[in-house]
């Protein structure tokens, strides 16, 4: 999906791609609060979701899509425009150590990113022994916040270097990890959650930021969604060793493991290491 935004609306493409994320953002926020309202007619769910999808697909079919070989000219005369001095960069980033450091932080920061929204509910339901409403409103405040600070943050980097928050948001989720087996009510949930939110708002959209400086033919290369798969699979594994307040506390090793490739990062940076 972050490549039609570029190929519908190429003169406000990163306009488009804000837009983008923050329509994704909304709808995983109130999906738990449709899924919640429904919980007593459970098959109103999913057959919204049948209509919903059916009726999108038929707007697809019917999409026309921009003509690619005029994309294919388009992106041969930016390349043309070119200074010599980018031709002459690396071609091949897997070359590149700096690379594998953004790519390594991504990972992380996906690991933190689902545990957080995957386990939210079993967290506060199961360990916590909150209700259900709980858990969904919960996970909407994990969502709502993430949006509400995106668009927030996206306004104050422009007067705050990027690295700088880059570099305060892993400590931001390294709290929120040390504070969940603390909850003890429905407040307490959905207030820390919502910090877990701010914390991941606008992490992995600075890393593309600052990753795509070097390499700006690659940044699909960083491919942190494989990091957030495994991260809600291998809590899932640890939940036979460890408790869920275990849990929470062992989750705040990948941000801290951020931080310190990040400090690595900037580092080789500021050096002018590739």
């Amino acid at each position: 999906m972050n490549s039609f935004p570029l190929a519908f609306f190429p003169e406000r493409r990163n306009t488009a791609v804000v837009a983008l994320h923050t329509l994704l953002g909304l709808g995983l926020m109130a999906g738990p609060l449709f899924a919640a309202w429904t919980i007593e007619r459970w098959l109103s769910f999913p057959l919204s979701l049948l209509v919903v999808c059916a009726a999108l697909a038929i707007a697809v079919a019917v999409t026309s899509f921009p003509d690619a070989n005029t994309a294919m000219r388009s992106a041969r005369l930016q390349q043309e425009e070119k200074t010599q001095e980018e031709l002459d960069a690396p071609p091949a980033p897997q070359r590149s150590a700096m690379f594998w450091l953004f790519m390594a932080i991504a990972v992380l920061y996906a690991f933190a990113e689902g545990t957080f929204s995957s386990w939210v509910a079993i967290y506060l339901q199961q360990a916590r022994h909150l209700p259900e409403t709980t858990a969904a409103a919960a996970l909407s405040a994990f969502w709502g916040a993430l949006v509400a600070s995106r668009l927030l943050v996206s306004v104050i980097v422009v007067r705050v270097a990027a690295e700088r928050i880059w570099q305060i948001l892993p400590v931001v989720m390294i709290l929120a990890f040390l504070l969940l087996p603390y909850v003890d009510s429905a407040a307490s949930g959905i207030a820390l959650f919502a910090l877990a939110g701010f914390a991941c708002s606008v992490f992995f959209p600075l890393t593309m930021a600052l990753v795509s400086r070097q390499f700006d033919q690659h940044v699909g290369w960083v491919a942190a969604m494989l990091g957030a798969g495994l991260g809600a699979f291998a809590i899932g594994a640890l939940r036979h060793w460890l408790t869920p307040e275990q849990l929470c506390r062992v989750s705040a090793v990948y941000p801290a493991l951020a931080l310190g490739l990040i400090a690595a990062t900037l580092r080789k940076s500021r050096g002018g290491g590739s």
